[in-house]
């Protein structure tokens, strides 16, 4: 069969000991690299068009067994040297985002201590204010003791305005409104 443009035409097994793989190592390559095939339609068989770039530059790779290598690669140097570029790029990323990442974790140690610091103080302030609201709220018990010693006719009755002598009774105090009255 003549050969394609960029390739040659071949059979899978023809492809396999073309390449020294397997046959389904070839048709797995024929799959993911979406190479072109065809079919006969007198023996049914399925040819593929192997790149030329395969074609010439695969040469027999075994190992010490006679088993045949899975992928054979054209230039091996060429790939090393384009691995090796890479491997310097990614190794400068790497040091590039680790100083990036030092750099937040100090932005964020600093945040943590000043909001650590607000936290110790809000709680200061809210320790105060209860104590101070406990303080009130004795020195209001002992005023409502004192309303209560007077009773109705009491000297401290009629400095409630009309408004306090209201919660006095709802509190359970003397009836300021007779005084009043």
């Amino acid at each position: 069969m003549p050969d394609g443009i960029g390739g040659a035409w071949m059979s899978y097994s023809e492809a396999a000991g073309r390449l020294n793989i397997s046959r389904e190592a070839v048709r797995r390559r024929a799959d993911r690299g979406h190479w072109a095939k065809r079919g006969n339609n007198e023996d049914r068989s399925v040819r593929i068009l192997v790149p030329e770039s395969l074609v010439q530059g695969v040469t027999a790779v075994q190992d010490e067994s006679g088993t045949r290598a899975e992928d054979a690669v054209p230039d091996a140097g060429a790939l090393v040297s384009a691995l090796e570029s890479h491997i310097t790029t990614l190794k400068a990323e790497i040091e590039r985002l680790t100083s990036d990442l030092a750099g937040e974790r100090a932005g964020r140690q600093g945040d943590v201590e000043r909001l650590m610091s607000e936290l110790a103080s809000a709680r200061a302030a809210a320790d105060r204010a209860t104590s101070e609201l406990y303080l009130l709220a004795r020195r209001v018990a002992m005023a409502i003791a004192a309303l209560g010693a007077h009773g109705p006719q009491g000297e401290a009755c009629h400095l409630l305005s009309p408004s306090h002598r209201r919660w006095r009774t709802e509190l359970g105090g003397d009836d300021c409104r007779k005084v009043a009255a």
